[in-house]
């Protein structure tokens, strides 16, 4: 297993922990995507203070990129 995926694994179990997970915000570059994360935007969002501005490329696939308020 590589570092980055056991990262990225450890990283969404600390999100799932119903103490911690609230708690814990992820500031990645955009280069994320790239290093396994893409399930993880889609399941919790990316934060962003003016919400999603625009549409993303990959609007109708299953990982689809999306911003939030609460993200």
């Amino acid at each position: 297993m590589s570092t980055t995926l056991a990262f990225v694994r450890m990283l969404g179990a600390l999100l799932k922990a119903p103490v911690l997970g609230e708690r814990i915000v992820p500031i990645v570059a955009d280069e994320a995507r790239t290093f396994g994360m893409a399930n993880l935007f889609h399941k919790y969002g990316i934060y962003s203070p003016q919400g999603q501005l625009y549409m993303p490329e990959d609007n109708d696939s299953i990982v689809s990129y999306r911003e939030a308020h609460d993200g």
